[in-house]
């Protein structure tokens, strides 16, 4: 399947970010048995960027880091847009609770959640989704590169900053 201007313009952006930072990075790189968008060394580490706009599966997600995995690479997944999706949910879970999105030049971590409530003394999580962003676009220097043990695969995340913003929820009445 051809890949959608949007798509396209990504991957290539995404390149110069990192190309603009004097690092060696290429696109369409055959790895095992995937063609992936971008590959870069970050930090030393080995790095394979997927940019995935429409649907994939989790079987599908699972087989490409598995690929990558196996000869060394991590994986980021960056999308384009914030629509809440089940497979998107299932990337930030791999991912220990964080997206990437590429917005307006940088690739910016977020994190997608239910809206929590305060409901009879109770904390509610609603049906209501939101994306919560990290104030700015990552520095490279600040992934968190990590193997995880639950799927087999070298990931990449994010230091987790909404942790602060659950502990604002709790009543200062209460322990924890």
């Amino acid at each position: 399947m051809a890949e959608s201007n949007v798509h396209a313009d990504i991957k290539n952006d995404v390149l110069w970010l990192f190309l603009s930072q004097e690092s060696f990075a290429e696109t369409e790189k055959k790895i095992g048995g995937n063609r992936t968008d971008v590959c870069v060394e970050v930090c030393g580490f080995p790095l394979a960027i997927e940019v995935q706009k429409s649907y994939i599966s989790p079987e599908a997600v699972l087989y490409r880091m598995r690929e990558h995995t196996k000869k060394g690479y991590h994986t980021i997944w960056i999308f384009p847009d914030e629509r809440i999706t089940r497979w998107k949910l299932f990337i930030q879970k791999i991912q220990n609770g964080v997206v990437f999105f590429y917005q307006q030049g940088q690739i910016r971590p977020a994190r997608m959640d239910n809206v929590v409530e305060f409901r009879r003394n109770e904390i509610i999580a609603t049906d209501k989704k939101y994306v919560d962003y990290y104030e700015r676009g990552v520095d490279f220097d600040e992934l968190i590169f990590e193997e995880d043990d639950l799927y087999n695969l070298k990931t990449v995340s994010f230091d987790p900053w909404w942790v602060e913003t659950y502990l604002d929820l709790i009543p200062s009445s209460r322990t924890v």
